[in-house]
């Protein structure tokens, strides 16, 4: 065995005053201490650890687990590393450091010698609480709770897997003892998370000849793969998110549709599935208007086209006239959105133009490949990476707004499951580049957009919407789901997040309908949140006072939460990246009480929301960071850094203070 090769990375070094102390006279003690250095990491063998001042862990871990040969020393050019080590004849790491005394980033890149070798780091998350990664079925908060397996790091339909990651999926983790990784772009990434309880996070570089996986890594010159991260350390989670925020995520170029963040949205799917047709358009709309309600739109779901997926053209039989249509829902002041996605069955016009022309995604022979998704099992799938194919895939949206009056689109899917291992006209080294391109496809259409998938789109004000949820209680993708997916695409830069529909979707197609208590507190929710959007109405339950509830939050949404986000937009996110949506300890970093609480958000700095997330719950307890505080529902002025037990909040509430004195 080789001795373990320790190195102390100091940071902050007082070179200038230590030589002028010397040139004055001013000798230490030969038994003095060195100065202390404000982070460190030690790396002995394979075990590493990062800390504060030598004597506070911030993180330690596991260097290439999969690695058996012995470890040697290296030599490197590169005057920035200050740690080289080879596994012989297996792979090759440099450590290098960046940054100065109040943040600090260890820069850890590996590189293979052949194809076949994995690069794998781990380490311990039971020291502290984590945040980030993306959208997963059972969303804890943080995430310390989770139990992922290792995976390819790409973005997925959850319902075909709860294991596999979700539809967002970003290279980024953030924990509360101001530590911050991030994984480079070009990594062959795979991840795990406290898989069977292990307490440990696993970042793997490969090129794995796994069939079963649902996307891959293209390596079409059989380069060995590389494990390239950074991890950056400041004084507490604030800082070091900031600082991680402001180096490597772009922010949103401006806002979204305002109309969007005002008033609701209207989506025929969770009511009506796919059994729509022009008479029922039509009488949601008057359903909406007569019960008071404004809107920002009404969204035609699947089922306009029949079984024409990827005509953008409506069904003769169900909608005989649906530029009439559209024209009666102008005249009533709606506009009118369409659900599109980047698939065209074999059956339609599109496809059969698509693929003359090399429109979608193809097979290694150059044909175009058979993509199975929830509508078909044989079809085209939009190959965005193609210049020429995204014009086409825009000219035709553009001329069905055009033929029919539609205003804009709702984008689905573009998860790179789809993708599977076809071939694109640009050669994508990260799967996840393909949402990258539909996200900006769809830009294209405005403002009034709405897309479930991104990857890096985090400069475009488009508002990104949670993946289907299911109308229950739970942890199992249901309403305590709802904050913590909120609370994740925040930190992950994503704050013009859409909600899924109050309720959720009542899945399976037929008998699950949403109870009283489980919608109203799901609509009290997304009051709060940049967006609300109704499928199933509050005026079909038996009880009018679900809708005298829903309209009173959706009023309280438009004249008090929209103004302010749009401010906070304005003042906060756009210029400093700053979210909307955000953890209690946005405002406490220093408060571990803060780290752990998964059913309570802030809007801005100054208004904390607690909302009641349990079946027949009629309190809760609340817990408020230091400050002083206004409880809004029962007119108390209370005094923060402390647990309430058991703040009463009826079925009409919702409990929700704001900061005083700031």
């Amino acid at each position: 065995m080789a001795k373990p090769l320790t190195v102390a990375i100091a940071v902050g070094f007082l070179t200038v005053a230590v030589v002028a102390a010397v040139l004055c006279g001013v000798l230490l003690p030969e038994d003095s201490p060195p100065p202390l250095r404000k982070y460190a990491a030690s790396i002995a063998g394979s075990e590493i650890e990062i800390t504060r001042y030598s004597n506070v862990t911030l993180l330690r871990g596991e260097l290439g687990v999969t690695l058996d040969k012995e470890i040697m020393p290296c030599a490197t050019s590169d005057e920035n590393v200050i740690e080289c080590q080879e596994w012989e004849s297996e792979a090759r790491l440099e450590v290098s450091e960046e940054g100065g005394d109040d943040v600090t980033c260890h820069h850890f890149k590996w590189s293979a010698t052949s194809t076949d070798t994995v690069l794998q780091d781990c380490y311990d998350i039971d020291d502290a609480y984590w945040y980030g990664t993306g959208a997963i079925f059972n969303q804890h908060w943080p995430l310390n709770e989770w139990d992922q397996p290792m995976r390819i790091y790409a973005s997925a339909n959850i319902y075909r897997d709860p294991t596999w990651y979700g539809s967002l999926v970003e290279r980024y983790w953030v924990s509360s003892s101001g530590v911050a990784i991030r994984v480079s772009h070009n990594t062959p990434l795979y991840v795990s998370i406290n898989h069977r309880q292990n307490g440990k996070i696993c970042f793997r570089g490969a090129y794995p000849s796994d069939e079963d996986t649902y996307t891959s890594y293209k390596n079409p010159d059989s380069s060995a793969p590389i494990l390239d991260y950074r991890v950056c350390t400041a004084e507490n989670v604030r800082r070091i998110h900031e600082y991680m925020t402001n180096r490597f995520v772009k922010k949103p170029t401006g806002l979204p549709d305002v109309r969007m963040m005002r008033s609701p949205i209207w989506s025929t799917w969770a009511r009506y599935k796919k059994f729509i047709n022009q008479s029922t358009i039509l009488d949601f709309a008057h359903e909406i208007l007569d019960n008071g309600f404004n809107n920002s739109q009404l969204e035609i779901d699947d089922g306009y086209s029949y079984r024409n997926f990827g005509d953008f053209i409506f069904d003769e039989v169900k909608f005989p006239d649906p530029a009439g249509m559209i024209r009666d829902l102008h005249d009533l002041g709606f506009r009118v959105t369409l659900w599109i996605t980047p698939f065209a069955n074999q059956n339609t016009d599109a496809w059969v133009e698509g693929d003359g022309r090399g429109y979608w995604v193809q097979n290694a022979d150059e044909t175009t490949a058979e993509v199975l998704w929830w509508n078909g099992p044989r079809a085209g799938m939009l190959d965005a990476t193609n210049p020429e194919a995204v014009d086409w895939f825009v000219s035709r949206l553009k001329q069905a707004q055009a033929e029919f009056g539609i205003d804009s689109f709702k984008f689905d899917a573009g998860e790179t499951q789809y993708l599977g291992n076809h071939r694109t006209y640009k050669l994508l080294r990260n799967p996840c580049e393909y949402t990258t391109k539909w996200v900006q496809l769809a830009e294209q259409l405005g403002s009034q957009i709405e897309v479930r998938s991104s990857f890096e789109n985090q400069r475009q004000p488009t508002f990104l919407r949670m993946m289907d949820k299911d109308s229950k209680w739970g942890w199992d993708n249901g309403l305590k789901t709802l904050i913590t997916t909120a609370l994740t695409y925040s930190v992950l830069g994503y704050s013009y997040v859409l909600p899924d529909m109050i309720g959720g979707n009542g899945y399976p197609f037929f008998g699950i309908f949403p109870d009283k208590e489980l919608y109203i507190r799901w609509l009290q929710i997304t009051a709060f949140l940049p967006a609300m959007q109704y499928s199933i109405s509050p005026w079909q339950f038996p009880d009018p006072a679900v809708t005298d509830i829903a309209r009173n939050w959706t009023n309280f949404h438009e004249s008090v939460i929209t103004p302010m986000l749009v401010r906070l937009a304005e003042e906060e996110l756009i210029p400093h990246g700053k979210p909307l949506i955000r953890p209690l300890w946005w405002i406490a970093p220093d408060d571990p009480e803060t780290f752990t609480v998964d059913s309570q958000f802030l809007v801005g700095d100054d208004l904390l929301v607690a909302p009641i997330l349990e079946d027949g719950g009629r309190s809760r307890d609340v817990y408020l960071p230091a400050g002083q505080w206004v409880d809004e529902t029962h007119g108390a002025t209370v005094d923060g850094g402390k647990w309430l037990e058991s703040v009463s909040c009826e079925l009409h509430e919702v409990l929700y203070y704001t900061r005083q004195g700031v």
